[in-house]
């Protein structure tokens, strides 16, 4: 066997990189301490202490630190999860080819980079029996999610493509978001990251959605829209999305600060054809380069920015 690779059950493969040489260099500390702090005492070279210890905590520095790369051979859900379980903060989570078919959310964990194969080749599906997005990201600080789709299905259990909250320094790109059911309830979105309506606790912050594709979201449903980021989602950067055929329209903030909203692309937005909306209090923003069919609207967003936004549907059909 390769010594810098594990193999569990043919499905997942682990290659092992050393995060550091911490453990023996605090062996060594261990080691030789009572001798550098006798030297220190006696008053006999006493930079040699200082010299010694400096050293060591160079050693264990995240500059000497290498991240480990997983690499999941197989699209069977029980392989991600336990990829996802077996990493470390830092870790690289390689997704395969195929539909990977989840039982219930997929829960990330804090400094993970989960990455696909591709936006049209590694599939999520879900087969859940019970109400919830695809992908939860809950209570997670730097977390990377990219180059795969999430496909709802059309079925009725799924609310969200992904959900979030009570998270910071997330990273969504090059994902293909589609196929939500409009349902009976708030939604659906292909993401929705919000904190504790209505106040501005526990939201999604410092965080970004790019280069996305979102399609048939909620199409019929009263608030089915591609992106929204609510209640104390603060300084969220959503740019260069592809957003078409949503129940509602595009993008939305509500309630959060400091959101910048570019060089995204917004079509086919039913029902009031809200393009891009922010209101409720999102000041401080700025939307901005974007290409929308219908409205664009700024509601208590003072002060806030809006520049160079085109708006006009391909069809010539006006809303409003």
């Amino acid at each position: 066997m390769n010594p810098l690779s594990i193999f569990n059950g043919g499905s997942l493969m682990h290659r092992v990189v050393p995060r550091s040489v911490c453990s023996f260099a605090l062996r060594s500390i261990a080691v030789s301490l009572p001798a550098m702090l006798l030297v220190a005492v006696r008053g006999a070279f006493c930079p040699l202490f200082f010299a010694a210890m400096s050293a060591a905590v160079a050693v264990c520095s995240p500059a000497h630190a290498r991240a480990a790369e997983i690499v999941v051979e197989k699209p069977e859900a029980a392989a991600v999860v336990e990829a996802i379980l077996r990493a470390a903060s830092g870790d690289t989570i390689r997704l395969p080819a195929g539909t990977i078919t989840l039982s219930d959310s997929l829960r990330l964990r804090s400094g993970l980079r989960i990455i696909g194969a591709g936006q049209d080749r590694t599939i999520l599906v879900s087969d859940a029996s019970r109400p919830g997005p695809i992908v939860l990201i809950d209570g997670c600080d730097s977390v990377e999610l990219a180059h795969l789709t999430i496909d709802g299905r059309m079925r009725d259990i799924v609310q969200d493509g992904i959900g979030g909250r009570n998270a910071k320094k997330i990273d969504l790109n090059h994902l293909t978001i589609r196929n939500l059911k409009a349902g009976k309830g708030f939604g659906p979105h292909a993401v929705y990251w919000h904190g504790h309506g209505p106040t501005r606790s526990g939201g999604v912050v410092d965080s970004r959605i790019a280069d996305c594709t979102i399609e048939n979201i909620g199409v019929g449903a009263r608030f089915g829209g591609g992106i929204r980021v609510a209640h104390g989602s603060h300084r969220n950067v959503i740019e260069r999305n592809t957003v078409r055929t949503t129940g509602r329209g595009g993008i939305f903030g509500d309630n959060s600060d400091e959101l910048i909203i570019r060089n995204n692309t917004v079509s086919g937005s039913g029902g009031e054809g809200l393009g891009i909306e922010i209101w409720g209090g999102c000041p401080l923003s700025l939307i901005e380069d974007n290409r929308i069919d219908h409205w664009l609207s700024v509601d208590a967003g003072h002060p806030s920015a809006v520049r160079r936004n085109v708006i006009g549907a391909d069809d010539g059909s006006i809303k409003g």
